[in-house]
């Protein structure tokens, strides 16, 4: 099996037969990345969260000169505690149903992006029930989420999830327009992140 050869042209390999590392030609930061991941293991991913993210109080939004302030209550909060105040300064990505913000905490310098997705009766979002199972450091966290309603009584769910500040496109791109190939460490590392998402995932 393999390739091993039949009859007397087979032979076992000693028991003390040494294996030495042949060198390699890859550049050193790549062996340096290899050595660090090799103790990993792709179906190494964590497990669901066991107490899920609950739903928080929406409490209003006001908007001067470009940026919304956003406040919430969050589960468990009673009448006399502080709101949690959101500062939505720019919008980041947007979409068929919804649009990303980008925003922090007051007080907070901690960047974070809420994304606010119209509810369409019509089709069924998944999003937020996968979400809130999730926890894993190679997939977006989810922080808080509650739902707002606008002046026509539309639903959006709004999900307060930590913020990526680029994504592998827009990183790819980036050496594609100053002709530069993508590093080979930088490559293998963002697969591997990749990988152990999807695992995690499924």
């Amino acid at each position: 099996m393999f390739g091993a050869r039949k009859g007397s042209d087979f032979k076992r390999p000693r028991q003390n037969t040494k294996v030495e590392a042949r060198p390699t030609t890859t550049a050193g930061a790549t062996d340096d990345l290899g050595k660090g991941l090799s103790g990993l293991k792709i179906d190494e991913c964590g497990i669901y969260a066991e107490d899920r993210v609950k739903e928080s109080k929406y409490l209003g939004s006001k908007t001067k000169n470009g940026v919304q302030t956003i406040m919430i209550a969050p589960p468990g909060s009673g009448p006399g505690d502080e709101p949690l105040t959101f500062i939505a300064d720019s919008v980041i990505g947007k979409g068929s149903f919804g649009v990303v913000y980008q925003a922090k905490l007051a007080g907070d310098e901690t960047k974070l992006a809420i994304k606010k997705v119209m509810q369409d009766k019509r089709y069924k979002n998944r999003e937020l029930q996968v979400m809130r199972l999730l926890r894993h450091p190679n997939v977006v966290g989810l922080k808080h989420y509650f739902y707002s309603t606008n002046n026509s009584k539309e639903v959006f769910l709004n999900m307060i999830l930590e913020y990526v500040p680029i994504t592998l496109f827009q990183a790819a791109k980036n050496y594609h327009d100053r002709q530069e190939l993508f590093p080979t460490p930088v490559l293998k590392l963002y697969m591997f992140q990749v990988m152990r998402g999807l695992a995690n995932l499924h």
